[in-house]
């Protein structure tokens, strides 16, 4: 919960009365926002599927994974998902580039969409790509860095977490650690066993037709979270049998991934003359030094403003060509990769 500020105002009287203008303090909180809760979900899974996971203690807005045990690291076993969420405890200063998802069969997930919601405290991640049908996944929430999740009074996420063992909230009670969390997804493992066999099948198989307001429906067995167990739930078993869980380990378990500041607004006034803009600055590694680091544009919202926008590898800088004519405002994405290929 976050801290309450209190308000003092402190009146002065002298011996000639007068009353001076009123001061305002603050009282800051010095308890760092923590992780309360992830959750998976797809952007295909129907609302009815995701209403049934909630009443029946799931999750909200898709499954939240059981922590402090075993349960942790159960194979998740629905097809598409492709949303990670985390809630705080507390109202963050979040971004997209403050969460890595790396695996062992993918070794990194691109980021598509972000989404934060203050009133929920609740960040979603939506990945270019779903989850491979089997993988060991690692998310790594920046907890240290150049720009670290933090609070609206500066504190700096307390993400310490131990696997299968620790429960919510995460942290050790000192603010700074990433958040590092494994899950393992199998799709059409319907019994959480690591391997995709007969059992699941012939048990789905025996399940079509129920749906979420039928007994004995369980929405394990549902692979596309429609809200109703059909054929494809079953053919989507077939096509999985005899496959489990890969061995090995996440990319982000053996490599940080890079952070970054972000950019400030750049006017450009002068185009007679490139306009460049340090990469060095705007992104840092905990394993690497800047020269290790590759960098990428990834998109631009209005290339006709520029007559070319290129990286300088050699100076680290974004160099920016402005058109001869034209004006307006472009919104430029860089990534950096380190020498691990985390981006």
């Amino acid at each position: 919960m976050r801290s309450s500020k209190r308000l003092h105002r402190t009146l002065s009287f002298a011996r000639n009365p007068q009353i001076e203008s009123l001061e305002s303090r603050c009282m800051l909180s010095a308890v760092p926002p923590t992780v309360a809760d992830v959750t998976l979900s797809s952007t295909a899974w129907d609302q009815a599927f995701l209403g049934y996971l909630e009443t029946s203690g799931l999750g909200v807005d898709g499954y939240s994974i059981p922590v402090g045990s075993v349960g942790q690291s159960l194979p998740l076993p629905w097809s598409d998902l492709d949303q990670i969420s985390i809630t705080f405890s507390e109202d963050v200063d979040v971004q997209a580039s403050d969460l890595s998802v790396t695996g062992v069969t993918n070794p990194t997930y691109a980021i598509d969409q972000f989404f934060y919601d203050p009133q929920a405290m609740r960040a979603t991640w939506t990945l270019a790509d779903p989850f491979a049908a089997a993988d060991r996944l690692h998310l790594d929430l920046d907890g240290d860095g150049s720009d670290p999740v933090q609070d609206l009074d500066g504190n700096v996420l307390d993400g310490d977490w131990y696997d299968e063992l620790s429960v919510y909230n995460s942290g050790n009670g000192s603010a700074g650690g990433d958040f590092e969390f494994r899950f393992n997804v199998l799709q059409g493992d319907h019994f959480t066993t690591g391997l995709v066999d007969y059992y699941d099948f012939y048990t789905t198989y025996y399940s079509v037709g129920r749906s979420t307001t039928d007994s004995g429906y369980n929405p394990m067995y549902d692979s596309d979270g429609d809200g109703l167990i059909e054929v494809s739930d079953w053919q989507a078993v077939a096509t999985n049998l005899g496959t489990g869980v890969p061995v090995g380990t996440p990319l982000g378990a053996i490599s940080d991934a890079p952070t970054t500041t972000g950019f400030d607004l750049t006017a450009i006034t002068d185009r007679a003359n490139e306009t460049r803009i340090s990469l060095h600055d705007a992104f840092a590694d905990l394993e690497d030094g800047d020269a290790q680091l590759s960098y990428a544009i990834e998109s631009q919202s209005d290339p006709s403003l520029y007559d070319s926008v290129a990286i300088d590898a050699t100076a680290g800088e974004l160099v920016l060509d402005a058109a001869a004519t034209g004006s307006g405002r472009s919104q430029i994405v860089v990534s950096a990769t380190d020498s691990h290929g985390i981006t």
